[in-house]
Protein backbone atom coordinates (compact mmCIF):
# COMPACT_ATOMS: atom_id res chain seq x y z
CA UNK A 1 0.00 0.00 0.00
CA UNK A 2 2.60 2.26 0.77
CA UNK A 3 4.91 1.54 -2.13
CA UNK A 4 2.35 2.12 -4.79
CA UNK A 5 4.59 4.68 -7.34
CA UNK A 6 2.20 7.41 -6.03
CA UNK A 7 3.62 7.31 -2.10
CA UNK A 8 6.85 5.96 -3.23
CA UNK A 9 7.61 9.56 -4.40
CA UNK A 10 5.91 11.38 -1.50
CA UNK A 11 8.38 13.03 0.69
CA UNK A 12 6.24 12.52 3.62
CA UNK A 13 6.98 8.24 3.06
CA UNK A 14 9.39 6.99 5.30
CA UNK A 15 8.16 3.95 5.25
CA UNK A 16 10.57 1.01 4.15
CA UNK A 17 9.84 0.77 0.17
CA UNK A 18 8.59 -2.52 -0.69
CA UNK A 19 11.09 -2.90 -5.04
CA UNK A 20 9.15 -6.35 -6.06
CA UNK A 21 7.70 -9.13 -4.74
CA UNK A 22 9.37 -12.96 -5.58
CA UNK A 23 6.76 -16.13 -5.92
CA UNK A 24 8.60 -18.80 -4.64
CA UNK A 25 9.09 -21.07 -7.52
CA UNK A 26 8.00 -24.53 -5.98
CA UNK A 27 5.71 -22.96 -3.72
CA UNK A 28 3.35 -20.74 -5.16
CA UNK A 29 1.86 -19.73 -1.89
CA UNK A 30 5.04 -18.34 -0.52
CA UNK A 31 6.15 -14.66 -2.07
CA UNK A 32 9.22 -12.71 -1.23
CA UNK A 33 9.57 -9.08 -0.83
CA UNK A 34 12.30 -7.37 -1.86
CA UNK A 35 13.24 -4.24 0.03
CA UNK A 36 16.66 -1.98 0.51
CA UNK A 37 19.54 -3.59 2.42
CA UNK A 38 19.18 -1.19 5.97
CA UNK A 39 21.05 -0.67 8.48
CA UNK A 40 20.22 0.21 12.76
CA UNK A 41 19.53 3.94 12.85
CA UNK A 42 22.63 4.66 15.26
CA UNK A 43 25.18 2.67 12.99
CA UNK A 44 27.38 4.59 12.22
CA UNK A 45 26.90 5.65 15.82
CA UNK A 46 25.90 9.67 16.15
CA UNK A 47 29.14 12.08 16.06
CA UNK A 48 27.69 15.53 16.84
CA UNK A 49 24.49 16.58 18.10
CA UNK A 50 23.18 18.06 14.42
CA UNK A 51 23.59 14.03 13.62
CA UNK A 52 20.49 13.83 16.06
CA UNK A 53 18.48 16.69 14.99
CA UNK A 54 19.19 15.15 11.47
CA UNK A 55 17.22 11.83 11.06
CA UNK A 56 16.37 11.94 7.70
CA UNK A 57 19.59 11.95 5.83
CA UNK A 58 20.23 9.36 3.35
CA UNK A 59 22.58 6.62 4.76
CA UNK A 60 22.94 4.28 1.60
CA UNK A 61 25.28 7.38 0.39
CA UNK A 62 27.53 6.72 3.97
CA UNK A 63 29.76 4.29 2.40
CA UNK A 64 30.79 5.39 -0.86
CA UNK A 65 32.38 1.87 -1.17
CA UNK A 66 29.65 -0.21 0.10
CA UNK A 67 29.15 -2.88 2.74
CA UNK A 68 29.27 -6.39 3.62
CA UNK A 69 25.42 -7.65 4.44
CA UNK A 70 27.20 -9.47 7.17
CA UNK A 71 29.95 -8.40 8.31
CA UNK A 72 28.93 -4.28 8.04
CA UNK A 73 31.61 -3.27 9.41
CA UNK A 74 33.65 -4.53 6.30
CA UNK A 75 33.66 -4.15 2.85
CA UNK A 76 32.71 -6.39 0.66
CA UNK A 77 35.31 -8.45 0.60
CA UNK A 78 34.54 -8.86 4.22
CA UNK A 79 38.29 -8.00 5.16
CA UNK A 80 38.79 -4.13 4.36
CA UNK A 81 37.90 -2.04 7.01
CA UNK A 82 34.95 0.05 5.82
CA UNK A 83 34.87 3.59 6.90
CA UNK A 84 32.15 5.50 7.01
CA UNK A 85 32.02 9.50 6.08
CA UNK A 86 30.93 11.47 8.77
CA UNK A 87 27.03 12.06 9.23
CA UNK A 88 27.33 15.57 8.41
CA UNK A 89 28.92 14.97 4.62
CA UNK A 90 26.04 13.06 3.52
CA UNK A 91 22.37 12.64 3.64
CA UNK A 92 20.78 9.93 5.37
CA UNK A 93 17.15 8.85 4.91
CA UNK A 94 15.80 6.61 8.25
CA UNK A 95 13.18 4.23 7.18
CA UNK A 96 10.06 2.86 9.56
CA UNK A 97 10.46 -1.40 9.12
CA UNK A 98 8.83 -3.93 10.81
CA UNK A 99 5.06 -4.33 9.64
CA UNK A 100 4.99 -7.59 10.14
CA UNK A 101 2.25 -7.05 13.12
CA UNK A 102 1.03 -3.82 11.49
CA UNK A 103 -3.15 -3.92 10.97
CA UNK A 104 -5.33 -2.22 8.33
CA UNK A 105 -7.93 0.38 9.48
CA UNK A 106 -10.31 1.49 6.87
CA UNK A 107 -10.50 5.18 6.66
CA UNK A 108 -14.28 4.94 7.47
CA UNK A 109 -13.36 3.37 10.57
CA UNK A 110 -13.85 4.66 13.75
CA UNK A 111 -12.71 5.06 16.54
CA UNK A 112 -9.31 3.56 15.14
CA UNK A 113 -8.73 0.86 17.77
CA UNK A 114 -6.23 -2.29 17.97
CA UNK A 115 -5.46 -5.16 20.17
CA UNK A 116 -2.42 -7.18 20.94
CA UNK A 117 0.44 -7.01 23.16
CA UNK A 118 3.45 -7.67 20.72
CA UNK A 119 5.86 -5.51 19.61
CA UNK A 120 9.66 -5.05 20.46
CA UNK A 121 9.26 -2.22 22.71
CA UNK A 122 7.78 -3.97 26.03
CA UNK A 123 7.21 -0.43 28.03
CA UNK A 124 3.81 0.35 26.14
CA UNK A 125 1.57 0.39 29.14
CA UNK A 126 -1.86 0.05 27.42
CA UNK A 127 -0.89 -3.14 25.03
CA UNK A 128 -3.66 -5.83 25.48
CA UNK A 129 -4.95 -8.44 24.04
CA UNK A 130 -8.77 -7.90 25.63
CA UNK A 131 -8.92 -3.86 25.95
CA UNK A 132 -8.72 -2.36 22.58
CA UNK A 133 -6.54 0.65 22.56
CA UNK A 134 -5.40 3.77 20.02
CA UNK A 135 -2.49 2.35 17.78
CA UNK A 136 -1.73 5.81 17.27
CA UNK A 137 -0.84 7.28 20.42
CA UNK A 138 1.05 4.02 21.55
CA UNK A 139 3.00 4.70 18.16
CA UNK A 140 3.95 8.14 19.88
CA UNK A 141 5.19 6.25 23.08
CA UNK A 142 7.54 4.07 21.18
CA UNK A 143 9.07 6.98 19.58
CA UNK A 144 9.23 9.15 22.32
CA UNK A 145 11.02 5.61 24.37
CA UNK A 146 13.27 5.68 21.34
CA UNK A 147 14.60 9.39 22.30
CA UNK A 148 15.29 7.89 25.73
CA UNK A 149 17.22 4.81 24.90
CA UNK A 150 19.11 6.24 21.97
CA UNK A 151 19.81 9.06 22.66
CA UNK A 152 19.26 10.52 26.62
CA UNK A 153 20.62 7.42 27.83
CA UNK A 154 23.68 7.60 25.37
CA UNK A 155 24.86 10.79 25.46
CA UNK A 156 24.65 13.85 28.20
CA UNK A 157 24.19 17.14 25.95
CA UNK A 158 20.89 16.29 24.30
CA UNK A 159 18.95 17.74 27.38
CA UNK A 160 16.55 18.99 24.80
CA UNK A 161 15.05 15.91 24.01
CA UNK A 162 13.94 14.91 27.78
CA UNK A 163 10.59 17.21 28.08
CA UNK A 164 9.31 16.16 24.26
CA UNK A 165 10.26 12.57 25.48
CA UNK A 166 8.06 12.99 29.03
CA UNK A 167 5.05 14.26 26.97
CA UNK A 168 5.32 11.42 24.36
CA UNK A 169 5.89 8.76 26.96
CA UNK A 170 2.83 9.64 29.37
CA UNK A 171 1.19 6.64 31.00
CA UNK A 172 -1.98 7.82 29.97
CA UNK A 173 -2.63 7.84 26.20
CA UNK A 174 -5.21 10.38 26.14
CA UNK A 175 -2.42 12.97 27.54
CA UNK A 176 0.17 12.23 24.78
CA UNK A 177 0.72 14.79 21.99
CA UNK A 178 -0.38 13.71 18.75
CA UNK A 179 1.58 13.33 15.58
CA UNK A 180 0.65 16.95 14.73
CA UNK A 181 1.33 18.48 18.21
CA UNK A 182 4.25 16.05 19.19
CA UNK A 183 5.95 17.79 15.70
CA UNK A 184 4.72 21.14 16.76
CA UNK A 185 6.71 20.79 20.30
CA UNK A 186 9.54 19.49 18.29
CA UNK A 187 9.67 22.50 15.98
CA UNK A 188 10.03 24.53 19.35
CA UNK A 189 12.36 22.62 20.55
CA UNK A 190 14.60 21.96 17.97
CA UNK A 191 14.08 26.24 17.11
CA UNK A 192 15.49 27.29 20.76
CA UNK A 193 19.16 25.59 19.80
CA UNK A 194 22.03 27.33 19.24
CA UNK A 195 24.63 26.63 15.99
CA UNK A 196 27.36 25.39 18.45
CA UNK A 197 25.28 23.52 20.36
CA UNK A 198 24.37 21.84 17.02
CA UNK A 199 28.07 21.11 16.00
CA UNK A 200 29.03 20.33 19.35
CA UNK A 201 30.37 16.60 19.53
CA UNK A 202 28.07 14.27 21.18
CA UNK A 203 29.73 13.52 24.75
CA UNK A 204 29.10 10.33 25.99
CA UNK A 205 27.84 8.77 29.23
CA UNK A 206 30.07 5.49 28.91
CA UNK A 207 32.78 6.93 27.56
CA UNK A 208 33.26 9.82 29.57
CA UNK A 209 37.24 10.16 29.74
CA UNK A 210 36.71 10.72 25.91
CA UNK A 211 34.48 13.58 26.74
CA UNK A 212 37.16 16.56 27.60
CA UNK A 213 39.19 15.25 24.11
CA UNK A 214 36.22 15.59 21.93
CA UNK A 215 35.33 18.96 23.68
CA UNK A 216 38.79 20.31 22.95
CA UNK A 217 38.26 19.11 19.16
CA UNK A 218 34.57 20.15 18.84
CA UNK A 219 35.65 23.82 19.86
CA UNK A 220 38.55 23.84 17.19
CA UNK A 221 36.07 22.70 14.67
CA UNK A 222 33.07 25.29 15.35
CA UNK A 223 36.08 28.41 15.56
CA UNK A 224 37.76 27.45 12.79
CA UNK A 225 34.01 27.05 10.55
CA UNK A 226 32.98 30.22 12.21
CA UNK A 227 36.85 31.99 11.54
CA UNK A 228 36.52 30.93 8.02
CA UNK A 229 32.67 32.13 7.40
CA UNK A 230 33.38 35.48 9.04
CA UNK A 231 36.64 36.25 6.89
CA UNK A 232 34.99 34.78 3.82
CA UNK A 233 38.09 32.50 3.05
CA UNK A 234 34.99 29.61 1.99
CA UNK A 235 35.29 28.35 -1.86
Amino acid sequence: MLSTETLRCDPRNYSVPILDVLKDSDDQEISYMVMPFLRLTNRPEFEIVEDVINLIDQILKMFPQGFHPVKTGFLLDAKTPARPLARSQVSVKHYHVGYGISIYIPPHVHPKLALGIDGRDRDVPELSAFAPYDPFKMAIFIIGNMFKRIFLDEFTNVGFLLRLHESMTQRDPARRPDSQEASKEWQVVRSSLWQVHRKWRLRSRRYWLHNPYYDVDSFCNISTSLTTEFLGWGT
